[in-house]
């Protein structure tokens, strides 16, 4: 079915919708819909009701998608004792205790937020 090229109709968008902007999948934002979305940002209807609901439940969303995302710290790799003590094995070793420290960081942060 082909759409009229010229359809003179407005659009209403759910406030799930404009929150999906800030939920990530696989770890990227989802900006093709709001490319989409300025297309058409003339016929767009933005009721006080779907306003206040987004305004309302964005921080909560970012914060659970945070928080799916860092459910886990970054696990420590386990060195093969043939490369035990080598200057290499040091180097990964502090590596993944500054990476697990920066992740409880940034972990608390969020949560404060």
């Amino acid at each position: 079915m082909t759409q009229p090229k010229n359809l003179n109709a407005l659009l209403f968008v759910d406030t799930n919708i404009f929150l999906d902007f800030y939920r990530t999948r696989e770890g990227k934002l989802n900006l093709e819909l709001l490319e989409k979305l300025q297309v058409h940002q003339d016929r767009l209807i933005m009721t006080p009701q779907v306003e206040m609901e987004y305004k309302k439940n964005r921080q909560n969303v970012i914060l659970l998608d945070f928080l799916k995302l860092f459910s886990k710290p970054p696990q420590l790799s386990i060195i093969p004792p043939i490369v035990g003590n080598t200057q290499i094995d040091k180097a990964i070793t502090s590596t993944q205790v500054k990476n697990k420290s920066a992740y409880n960081r940034v972990k608390e942060k969020v949560k404060k937020y």
